[in-house]
């Protein structure tokens, strides 16, 4: 088996690396044969669950916050922790591929939003809105679901809808 992990933000609709913020740059969602994929995110190789605890507690230390009346910890970007394995059989070349994706969506209780906050509550309303639409589709078994309104159903596309086989 071999495991990656990676963990990004998504603030203000743009995808940041958790485990390297020094890069300060913007990462992209796309789609390839294994599913949907955040290019350029820092994929770290796990040996056991200590090096996960280890991964989360690292980029959760990057995450910035904003203390607000209601809570001391207020997070207004969404966060998603990814695991990936794979596994390849030595005898026949096949490889099989399993991801688990984690998702700590942020969130605005203050209701007194102002400036830079209000075009925060803004983004992460129109997140939550856009999440529910795809549910909705989904459920709905509407032919297609509106993956693409936003950045976080966007990369929650195969935890949302499923590509399992």
């Amino acid at each position: 088996f071999t495991i990656r992990c990676s963990y990004v933000s998504i603030y203000l609709e743009k995808i940041f690396d958790l485990l390297q913020p020094q890069a300060n740059r913007y990462l992209f969602v796309r789609e390839s044969p294994k599913g949907v994929q955040i290019e350029g995110a820092t994929e770290a190789l796990c040996y056991d669950k200590s090096d996960i605890f280890a991964l989360l507690q690292r980029g959760k230390a990057c995450v910035s916050v904003l203390a607000t009346k209601m809570n001391m910890d207020t997070n207004r970007s969404h966060l998603i922790f990814t695991v990936q394995v794979e596994q390849r059989n030595v005898e026949t070349g096949a490889t099989k591929y399993s991801q688990l994706v984690l998702a700590e969506l942020g969130f605005d209780m203050s209701g007194r939003s102002k400036g830079q906050t209000m075009e925060e509550t803004n983004i992460l309303h129109k997140s939550f809105s856009s999440l529910g639409n795809v549910i909705k589709a989904l459920t709905d078994n509407q032919p297609s679901a509106p993956y693409r309104d936003s950045k976080l159903t966007c990369v929650l596309k195969d935890a949302l809808g499923g590509n399992c086989k």
